[in-house]
This record gives C-alpha cells, sequence and structure tokens, in this order.
C-alpha cells in the first residue's frame, strides 16, 4: 500500500487505460459464440444480473479487499444486489442496490449498478459517512471461461467532528465539517463456470481511494466463489 499525490496527468493516463480496456472488453462481447449450457451462476455474479427468483452468492479473497454479496432477481431487467467489502479489514464499505441489465444476450452482458451504503475506517486516518457507488459491468460468456471488467466510482460525505478547548470554559466547542471523498476503482478479471450453479473467478483489483486528499492506491488481486441458482435453462433475457 503505497501513498501518493496523484497529477492530473497520471488521472488523464489512468482514464486512457480504462478506456482501451473497454474498448478490448467490448470487442471480446461482439465476436465471442454463444454460452452452450445457458446461464450461470458466476455470470450472474459477474453482472449483477439473474432472472426473476434466481439468485446467487458469492465470497472472494484477496489482498488487500476482500468481501461478500448477494444478489436475487426482482424483475426481467432489475437485481437487488447487496455487499460488504473490506480492506484489510480497517476500511469497511457496506451497502445494498440494484443492478439494471442493459443489454443481456447470449453473448454477453451489459450492465449499471447504483448502490447506497457508507464507510467505516479505522486506524490512524479514521472516517465514517454515507457513501454511494455507481458501477459498469461488462461480461463476455463465450463459454465455461469469460472475461469480465467492472469500471466503478465511490462518493462519500464525511462528517468531521472537531472538538476545541479554552481555557477558563469548561464545555469545549463543538463544530461539525462536512467533506467529500472520491474513490475510483476498476477490475479486470476471468470468471469460470465449471457448472450452472457453481463457479468462481480471479481479478486484477485497481482502487484510488481519497483521490486528491489521501490519495491510496491500492492495486491488488482476489479470488472468489459463487453459488446460487440461476433459473432455468435458455436465453439468459
Amino acid at each position: 500500500m503505497k501513498a501518493f499525490l496523484p497529477r492530473q496527468s497520471r488521472v488523464r493516463a489512468h482514464a486512457g487505460g480504462v478506456c482501451w480496456l473497454a474498448v478490448a472488453v467490448l470487442l471480446v462481447l461482439s465476436t465471442g459464440p454463444a454460452l452452450a449450457q445457458g446461464p450461470s451462476v458466476t455470470v450472474d455474479w459477474a453482472s449483477a444480473s439473474s432472472r426473476p427468483g434466481a439468485w446467487s452468492t458469492g465470497v472472494q479473497g484477496g489482498w488487500p479487499w476482500s468481501g461478500l454479496r448477494a444478489q436475487l432477481g426482482l424483475a426481467q431487467r432489475v437485481t437487488l444486489v447487496g455487499e460488504l467489502d473490506t480492506a484489510v479489514f480497517r476500511r469497511f464499505q457496506p451497502s445494498a442496490g440494484l443492478g439494471l441489465l442493459l443489454v443481456g444476450t447470449p453473448k454477453a452482458r451489459v450492465s449499471l449498478e447504483l448502490g447506497l451504503g457508507s464507510v467505516v475506517q479505522g486506524g490512524v486516518l479514521p472516517q465514517q459517512g454515507p457513501s454511494g457507488t455507481l458501477r459498469l459491468r461488462l461480461v463476455a460468456s463465450p463459454g465455461p471461461v469469460g472475461p469480465y471488467l467492472v469500471a466503478g466510482t465511490r462518493h462519500t460525505l464525511l462528517h468531521d467532528r472537531t472538538r476545541t478547548y479554552r481555557l477558563g470554559v469548561e464545555d469545549p466547542e463543538v463544530s461539525v465539517q462536512l467533506s467529500h471523498r472520491w474513490s475510483p476503482w476498476l477490475q479486470v478479471g476471468l470468471a469460470f463456470a465449471p457448472t450452472r450453479h457453481f463457479g468462481f473467478d480471479v481479478a486484477i483489483d485497481w482502487h484510488f481511494v481519497d483521490v486528491g486528499v489521501v490519495a491510496l492506491t491500492l492495486p491488488g488481486v482476489h479470488f472468489g466463489i459463487q453459488v446460487g441458482n440461476p433459473g432455468p435453462r435458455g436465453e439468459v433475457r
């Protein structure tokens, strides 16, 4: 874990890299053959999209990020999602929201995920406050193995409480200051679906925590396992 103050050129370079990765994934999405065995838990999990009544749950472990996530299909293109992420068990990010399927074909899925939650961080830089997340998910399903990409952003509103003690005054003056934190991230991985009800994934995670303020870059990797019921065979939508 390395702290640094990002420059504009560096941020632009990362943005350009994200764009190129998105283009590469879109090319894969447009050329991959259809998934023969029908929907799978792992593809549902990676795309945050499930059929009505279908469900999946997954756990991932890695450095520095680990987490839990569960989802339930509510309607044809709407999925309820709940999750808890943690960075080395010092920063916790619980949230709940909806996954909205934008494109669903036997070859690929593109979805948008919206979530509301909070950030609780301990250690030398404690933080606490509500947060909102937005993720774009792209998943290719050409067979039992397929790539996926997640580009996300998290905005957190922190409330900092300060106590000022003055000589001759018994009670301190308490002031509350609100501040904004922005933490974008990128995730590139492979989803493996040996069966429809069980799968796993491996991915590279690149998180930028509190850009412009603390600016911690937390690159890492994770391994995840998913189980659940993806629903009947057939086309995704």
